[in-house]
């Protein structure tokens, strides 16, 4: 389930709407409220601050840096320097080495297995 789903489904229950209440006060379908709820369709983020001022709820929203990615630019900006082949052949080594780890799996399984 998406966030915007998990958000719309749980600010409507908590206002004690039905999605049928909830579409008329928004101005669209209780089939389209389903389809957000259910995952089905991806509103935008105007589409769903108006489903949810439509429930009495207002969204807020920050940005927090994530430590993990601190030296992403950077590798972003060496691998643009790159030529594309060298690229290509780093794809390459890594699916080679996906498909030495999954075959070294399946022969754990079979093995294991009997």
């Amino acid at each position: 389930m998406s966030q915007a789903a998990e958000i719309v489904r749980s600010a409507r229950l908590r206002s004690r709407l039905s999605q049928r209440a909830l579409a008329r006060r928004t101005g669209t379908s209780q089939a389209a409220i389903s389809r957000i709820e259910r995952g089905l369709e991806e509103p935008t983020l105007e589409r769903l601050e108006q489903i949810l001022a439509g429930l009495g709820w207002k969204l807020e929203t920050t940005l927090e840096p994530i430590e993990v990615h601190d030296e992403e630019p950077f590798r972003l900006q060496q691998n643009a320097s790159k030529d594309p082949s060298a690229l290509l052949e780093g794809g390459l080594n890594w699916l080679r080495f996906g498909n030495e780890v999954r075959a070294a799996g399946e022969r754990a399984r079979a093995k294991a297995r009997g």
